[in-house]
């Protein structure tokens, strides 16, 4: 079987550059390609593919995919936190395409949650191991509980795709709550109509409401969920600005005492101001992206 990889991967081998998204993880006949280049002194290039990048304090993905490349592009954030690739910030094409789109239409709160697979298979950071789990619903139940039922009422709950087998009792939690399910329609199309995106976890969804502009709440474990260094400064404006909330109580509080008007809460200067300098550091955005990754591309090439 070896063999038969290799022979594939000669075909392959002979270029200058290699991009990979996530096809170290899928695409064997490319990894091996990829090596073969690198013998022959090609330089391979990586990038971001979600949100937690930059900012988690370990994010063992990240490490790995910095370090086994030449070159690795981020959605506008730069450090020195993992040795390897020479981090080139570019803005990220999706999230570009939502840039300020956000047009209320719905009288809707949408809650994105994620589920934990029951085994380990891969180092993730919060909320994404199975001994976090139980933290992670017991943050849950607390804000579920601790919102008004004018809310409740207009909230649904957008899960990750695959419960993995295990989501029975946060099902039974929004069912005493009445609060739905909803897993139709894209993520990106319902954040740019939704009066309120609320998220219990770092993800990329949060970074394409930040980019859309709508209004946003998060909320997650302070100590599973801590920053790197160079993450802090744009995540402490989040919280002084009651976007980022570290107490599941104290988030729905804000959730029930903005819900008569949340789009003049969102828009206040102290908010706008946290959001973008956080997209400035952690989601850029640009409508002429391309020009941007074509000349970033001839750099990486010569």
């Amino acid at each position: 079987e070896f063999r038969s990889y290799f022979l594939a991967a000669k075909r392959f081998s002979d270029y200058k550059l290699y991009f990979f998204v996530h096809s170290w993880v899928s695409n064997t006949v490319f990894n091996y390609a990829a090596s073969l280049a690198r013998l022959k002194g090609a330089k391979t290039v990586s990038c971001q593919h979600g949100g937690g990048y930059g900012q988690h304090e370990n994010n063992y993905v990240e490490s790995i995919e910095r370090r086994f490349s030449d070159y690795f592009v981020s959605w506008g954030w730069k450090d020195s936190f993992y040795p390897g690739a020479q981090i080139f910030p570019l803005p990220q094409p999706n999230l570009s395409r939502l840039l300020n789109k956000h047009s209320p239409k719905l009288n809707t709160v949408i809650w994105v949650s994620v589920s934990v697979p029951k085994h380990v298979h891969r180092f993730y950071p919060y909320p994404f191991m199975p001994d976090m789990f139980p933290i992670y619903f017991s943050y849950k139940k607390r804000f579920v509980t601790s919102l008004d039922s004018d809310v409740r009422n207009f909230m649904v709950c957008r899960p990750h795709h695959s419960d993995y087998g295990g989501l029975e009792e946060e099902k039974n939690l929004l069912k005493e709550y009445n609060i739905r399910v909803k897993y139709s329609g894209t993520l990106p199309a319902l954040l740019q109509k939704v009066k309120l995106y609320i998220c219990d976890h770092l993800s990329t969804s949060f970074m394409e409401a930040i980019v859309a502009n709508t209004p946003s709440i998060l909320f997650c474990d302070y100590e599973l969920c801590r920053q790197r260094e160079d993450a802090k400064p744009a995540f402490d404006l989040l919280r002084k600005a009651e976007i980022l909330f570290h107490d599941p109580i104290d988030a729905a509080n804000k959730v029930n005492s903005i819900w008569d008007d949340v789009q003049g809460w969102w828009m206040e200067p102290k908010r706008q101001e946290a959001r973008t300098k956080f997209m400035e550091k952690s989601c850029q955005a640009d409508t002429h992206w391309q020009e941007r990754w074509i000349e970033a591309f001839k750099e990486l090439a010569r």
